[in-house]
C-alpha cells in the first residue's frame, strides 16, 4: 500500500488498517481523532493510566484498550 497525503493517488484503504497508539494524551488522542475521521477499520489505545484509557473509550477515541503492550504488536497494522 502507498500513502499520497497530498496528491491524485490516494490509494490507502483506511478502512483495512488497524492502529495502535502509545499513550493517550494531547498528541495520542490528537493522533486518535484523526484516525477516527479517515475512518479506520480499529484503534488501539495503549495508556498505563486507567482513568484516562477509560475517557479515551467513553469519548470513542479507542476500540480497544490496553496497560501493557504484550499483545499489541500482533492486532496492529
Amino acid at each position: 500500500m502507498e500513502a499520497d497525503f497530498g496528491g491524485e493517488n490516494r490509494s490507502t484503504r483506511w478502512q483495512e488498517l488497524s492502529f495502535a497508539i502509545v499513550g493517550l494524551g494531547l498528541i495520542g488522542g490528537s493522533y486518535a481523532k484523526a484516525l477516527r475521521k479517515l475512518g479506520v477499520k480499529q484503534i488501539i489505545g495503549i495508556e498505563r493510566d486507567a482513568a484516562t484509557l477509560q475517557e479515551a473509550k467513553q469519548q470513542g477515541l479507542v476500540d480497544i484498550g490496553m496497560t501493557c503492550l504484550l499483545y499489541t504488536s500482533d492486532a496492529a497494522d
